[in-house]
């Protein structure tokens, strides 16, 4: 009984710790604008610390002081997964195409490659010459003055 109930518990265990790391790189808002802050967010399934060096970019800045974390946990089904993220506030002096080479990070001693970050970042000044109008688009519904029943169809 005990041989079987230690089959078990390796049989589910041992998967868990084969799973390779993975890591991505994303920039919030993908189109930047030239001399305002951006997000850089490292993400990763992994929790512990992380050691891994930014690597330089022409014409572009990373506040490393400025650092915040998320963690998020799901169970959906029985499965959990894990997403660890590094968000970082990054800035670009000049309008143009930029790109972030992949870069090395490791956790707890396993290894892993990011993904390369092609930007394109505008200038604020032919932003600022698109009308409003062009940029927004609003639909508004008004709803009817009586009361609505939730599934009630509106016309």
């Amino acid at each position: 009984m005990k041989k079987n109930i230690l089959f078990l518990l390796a049989a589910v265990l041992l998967p868990l710790g084969a799973m390779a790391l993975q890591v991505s790189l994303h920039v919030e808002p993908s189109s930047p604008v030239a001399g305002e802050y951006f997000a850089l967010r490292l993400k990763f399934d992994r929790q512990g610390q992380p050691r891994f060096a930014f690597p330089a970019v022409s014409g572009m800045s990373l506040m490393k002081n400025s650092v915040s974390t998320q963690v998020s946990q799901q169970i959906i089904n029985g499965k959990s997964e894990l997403s660890v993220s590094y968000i970082f506030q990054a800035v670009a002096e000049r309008p143009g195409k930029y790109v972030i080479p992949s870069f090395k990070v490791t956790v707890d001693g396993e290894s892993a490659e990011t993904n390369s970050v092609e930007l394109i970042v505008r200038d604020a000044a032919e932003l600022a010459k698109v009308p409003v109008s062009d940029r927004v688009t609003a639909k508004l519904n008004i709803l009817p003055e009586r009361k609505v029943y939730t599934g009630e169809i509106l016309q």
